[in-house]
């Protein structure tokens, strides 16, 4: 009886090793794995959907610097999966909030 006792408890113990093995294995690989670069929120960014619009603008040899960076934000708000081209700010305030009245010829009457 105390032989099956041992063999029980060794059994025991083996598993209990096998298990903090494969655990440990698997937490220093997890750890070990090149990091994927995540968007905040998993979200896309404006050129994943809007590639005719990208491949235009972005061959053409002048565009506003927010469009080569690929700030749509800076003129734009998100729309998610309501296609609509929603801008910040209307009119020329749009344009003022990066060119001066001056520099654009907007301060004459």
């Amino acid at each position: 009886m105390e032989v099956e006792t041992i063999r029980q408890r060794k059994s025991a113990y083996c598993l209990v090793v096998a298990v903090a093995s494969f655990l440990g294995a698997l937490v220093y690989l997890s750890s070990c794995a090149p990091a994927t670069e995540r968007k905040p929120g998993g979200r896309k960014n404006c050129a994943d959907c809007h590639t005719k619009f990208a491949d235009k603008y972005l061959a053409m040899k002048s565009s506003h610097t927010a469009v080569k960076e690929g700030k749509c934000e800076d003129c734009h708000l998100r729309h998610g999966l309501v296609p609509k081209s929603i801008l910040k700010r209307q009119g020329n305030d749009l344009c003022y909030a990066c060119h001066p009245r001056e520099k654009i010829g907007m301060d004459k009457p």
